[in-house]
């Protein structure tokens, strides 16, 4: 496949292991190879869409396995535009929809840290359109993105905002 590309993006993540899905297979070795592939076949632009917060010092694996893997692709494929998108949401996403459920499986349901914990989540055609931006103009190419929506919430206000919209009262304690 890379032998007929020009560009290569990157969307591979890890959000909880399990037996067949690892943060080192997958945030670290595959961004590795993507980077040697690219390199060997001279694609002109690669896009690597990382994580707010990836930091290869981390002692959260999840973190440190992205910085890690931001690392091993721009070892191997100096120019890679890095991208670290905030929670990104749209229809059947793994935020949004996972919290529905959650609020709809129970009466009372917890806020832990009180609630206050924020999130900045971005629309998925959103985020979309800023990488085919990026793929267009080769002045972006080799530099780090962290693009969030433009709204800041909070756990509470999430709780909050998916009940109005589900029309349904929730305790939250």
């Amino acid at each position: 496949h890379f032998e007929k590309s020009d560009y290569v993006i990157n969307l591979v993540g890890v959000l909880a292991e399990n037996s067949k899905n690892k943060y080192i297979e997958a945030h670290v070795l595959g961004p590795k190879n993507l980077g040697e592939l690219s390199n060997k076949y001279n694609i002109k632009r690669l896009v690597h869409v990382s994580s707010i917060g990836a930091d290869s010092k981390s002692n959260i694996m999840y973190q440190k396995t992205k910085g890690d893997g931001e690392i091993a692709i721009l070892n191997n494929y100096k120019d890679t535009t890095i991208i670290r998108p905030s929670i990104v949401f749209g229809p059947d996403d793994g935020f949004f929809n996972v919290q529905a459920k959650l609020l709809k499986s129970s009466p009372i349901t917890p806020l832990f840290g009180g609630g206050k914990n924020k999130f900045q989540p971005i629309y998925v055609n959103d985020l979309i359109d800023e990488i085919i931006q990026i793929l267009e103009d080769c002045q972006y190419k080799g530099q780090l993105f962290e693009f969030g929506g433009p709204d800041i919430l909070t756990m509470e206000e999430v709780y909050r905002f998916l009940m109005r919209v589900l029309k349904i009262k929730r305790l939250l304690i």
